[in-house]
């Protein structure tokens, strides 16, 4: 009796265990169906969103460990037309923080003012104007910089200007929006700001920057749609806006140096 007893209380326990662990998992995966949701019906008042489209964007930011919300400014979907695109936002270029090879890095506007001239190697030599006054100033360009543990520091800088002519070569949709002044899809119609900082900081790192394999995935990725194929896992990549291409904006930079 005593044995059956012990053994009935072992099974017991195993059941609630099994059964609790199954009530857990349970509550994960509704959990993450509701955030799917919410997110499918942001999406889609922008436009329809091929289902699965946003889902290998959720999976691609996961694979890289960043947040999938636009609040948070990390990685995100946007429409375009009937698919969604994975975003990276200028948050989740903390890829390259977690080499450990990075002290210091950052992109932000330059204001009338401020842009002094260039150093020997092309690099810009800005004197930041004080804040009390600087919110009154024109913005007149954008600088990215970053210095790395060894010493190594580059900074660069493109005119306003010179931004958008890159958004207007790589950007359908920009093109159109400029052309007719109507709404757009194209995040550089209504976040010209911070587009123009991530595009900056984006061709730093590709172009100077100590890359880790998640971080060259994210450059490769952005402003991608996505394909999955879930049986096998094979992916594949599109871009359908023609805006991840860093070739024109790494040229305008290299000319400056060499001038």
């Amino acid at each position: 009796m005593t044995i059956l007893l012990i053994f009935s209380t072992i099974l017991l326990k195993t059941i609630i265990f099994l059964v609790i662990c199954y009530l857990l998992a349970k509550t994960s995966m509704l959990e993450r169906e509701l955030e799917r949701l919410k997110l499918e019906k942001k999406l889609k008042k922008g436009g329809k969103c091929d289902r699965n489209s946003l889902l290998a964007c959720a999976l691609k930011a996961a694979s890289m460990d960043l947040p999938f919300d636009p609040n948070l400014g990390f990685a995100w979907a946007v429409p375009y037309k009937n698919t969604a695109t994975f975003q990276i936002g200028c948050k989740g270029y903390q890829l390259t923080l977690r080499t450990g090879r990075y002290k210091a890095l950052n992109s932000r506007d330059v204001r009338e003012g401020e842009f002094v001239s260039r150093d020997f190697v092309g690099d810009p030599i800005i004197e930041w104007i004080t804040d009390d006054i600087r919110p009154e100033k024109p913005i007149i360009g954008y600088i990215a910089g970053m210095e790395l543990t060894n010493g190594f520091r580059k900074i660069i800088f493109l005119s306003i200007q010179e931004v958008e002519d890159h958004a207007l070569k790589y950007s359908q949709s920009f093109r159109k929006y400029k052309q007719t002044g109507k709404s757009s899809e194209t995040l550089w119609a209504s976040q010209f700001d911070k587009m123009a900082r991530k595009t900056l900081m984006k061709s730093l790192i590709s172009k100077f920057g100590i890359m880790s394999t998640d971080m060259q995935d994210a450059i490769k990725s952005d402003h991608s749609s996505l394909k999955i194929d879930f049986d096998t896992g094979d992916e594949s990549i599109e871009y359908p806006d023609n805006s991840t291409n860093l070739e024109k904006l790494s040229e305008m930079e290299e000319s400056k140096n060499e001038s």
